[in-house]
This record gives C-alpha cells, structure tokens and sequence, in this order.
C-alpha cells in the first residue's frame, strides 16, 4: 500500500510537470501616451505567444480612455494552452473619465452633504490626476492624497492634485442650500467630477 501511493504521487507530479505555466506576465509601464512604448515581460514553462488583441474602450460612453490589451498564450503540445491578459492604458493630452461619488451622509450639524469612497487603486495604478472639473454648479470641498481644495463651480478646473496618483480614498463635502435643509428629498445622491488623467511618472 505505501508502494502504490508514493507511485501514484510520482504520477501526479510528473503529470503536472508537463502541463504549461506561466511563472509571470507583466506589461509596463501601467500608462501609456501613442508615442509610449510599453515593455513585456514574462517567464513560462512552455512555449510563449504573445497576441495583441487591440485598442478596446475602457469604461462607458463619454469617457475617453482605452486600454490594449496583450495575451500571452504558452503551450505544451497541440492541446495544452494556458493564458493570461495585461491592460495598459492609452492616453492622450485631453484623456478623461468620471470620479462618481455617493453622497450618502450628513455632518453632524446637518448643514453638510459628505460623501466618502475608495477608488480603487490597483484599477488605476500607473494612472495620475492633471485635473478635475465639477458636472454641477454648487462649491465642492475635495479631500485626496493628503490635499484638500474647493471646487467653487463647474466652470473652472481645478489642478491641486496634479500628477497624483488617481486610485485611492476620495472625500466630497458641499453645503446644503436652505431648501436642501427643509427637504432631504432634495439632496443630491450622487455627484460626478470629470478627470483629466495622464501617465504617472
């Protein structure tokens, strides 16, 4: 019995010995401008293939990011294939996309609008800030990466976080008007920033 179970792991491993692996895959930098170039980089049992799939829309309708796409396809045999995709953004200089915040919480004196959220960091790596710019016409008071500033309007953009990373905690207060105050159906749930983004260095 201990004979047939130290062949039936032999078994195992060497079956598994000749399946394809891919030991790492990475595409760099995260961020890419048309004039960029990006550096592939993987390590595999087998044999690699590397396919550019294209130039696809990132997100929805109105916002201008695109990602391309790379697979790496290593292959043992005609029938054992294993895969796996990067993502790279491509900008340009007017690159943007939408921070949507929920604006779910008052402060305790119940005159401020607060919403909080995360946005997440390992979808944006390698994405920073050159600007944003408010959708509505109510001052804003913005707090990012240990920065705070006031968005008076939704004529202005507005810079302080300029070449910050975009990923990350997000903190959105606005005052309330006097009707807002008599009237929480009133209030605003959601509020949405436009972002012009760019590379991070």
């Amino acid at each position: 019995m201990h004979i047939k179970r130290i062949l039936l792991v032999a078994g195992v491993l060497w079956a598994a010995s000749c399946q394809p692996k891919i030991y790492f895959f990475t595409a760099t930098p995260k961020a890419v401008y048309r004039r960029d170039s990006v550096h592939l980089d993987w390590k595999v049992r087998g044999r690699p293939t590397i396919q550019f799939i294209g130039s696809i829309q990132a997100n929805p309708p109105g916002d201008s990011l695109h990602l391309l796409v790379f697979r790496l396809v290593d292959s043992l045999g005609k029938k054992n294939t294993t895969r796996q995709t990067r993502d790279v953004y491509l900008l340009d200089e007017e690159s943007r996309s939408f921070l949507v915040m929920r604006m779910d919480s008052l402060s305790l004196g119940q005159d401020t609008l607060i919403g909080l959220g995360p946005n997440d960091p390992d979808r944006w790596e390698g994405v920073a800030i050159r600007s944003l710019q408010s959708l509505i016409d109510r001052p804003l008071l913005i707090t990012h990466a240990g920065r705070t500033a006031v968005l008076k309007d939704s004529t202005a953009r507005l810079e302080a976080w300029d070449g910050l990373p975009f990923g990350g905690d997000w903190e959105i207060r606005t005052p309330l008007t006097a009707a807002e105050q008599r009237d929480h159906r009133l209030l605003p749930t959601k509020i949405r920033l436009r972002t012009y983004l760019i590379p991070a260095k």
